[in-house]
């Protein structure tokens, strides 16, 4: 397996561009490929994973066409990442403390956190227990 990474989207509306344009814009330095694996996590009422991907394709800067380099300019953006079909919402949000104990403490700074083979594969297993 890949890597995988947590990456956190913030309000509905964001959500909804996420899943429905399959597209992630971050400012995040982290070694994106295609291949890996990313799961998305939302504030809930408690932090809880929403859903997942592939990456598709990694897209920098240099890589966009003028009107996107403004946008992701104004808003300290560097990558789009764009993910391969499907991209899975999950049917209810899963807790992260459910499937991690304690990892929820981290708040913030889940966005962005590298997870180990182990820790993906548990949480596809946990969606399956749930879904």
């Amino acid at each position: 397996m890949a890597s995988a990474f947590i990456l956190r989207i913030v309000g509905k509306d964001n959500e909804e561009a996420v899943f429905s344009n399959k597209r992630y814009y971050t400012g995040l330095r982290r070694r994106f490929e295609p291949g890996c694996m990313v799961f998305f996590v939302m504030k809930k009422g408690v932090d809880s994973f929403v859903g997942f991907g592939r990456i598709k394709k990694v897209v920098r800067l240099k890589e966009m066409e003028d009107d996107e380099v403004r946008m992701c300019t104004r808003k300290g953006w560097k990558l789009r990442i764009d993910f391969d079909d499907p991209l899975e919402r999950f049917a209810r949000p899963i807790p992260v403390r459910q499937v991690f104990y304690g990892l929820h403490k981290l708040g913030r700074a889940l966005h962005g956190l590298r997870l180990t083979e182990s820790e993906a594969i548990r949480i596809l297993n946990f969606r399956e227990f749930t879904g």
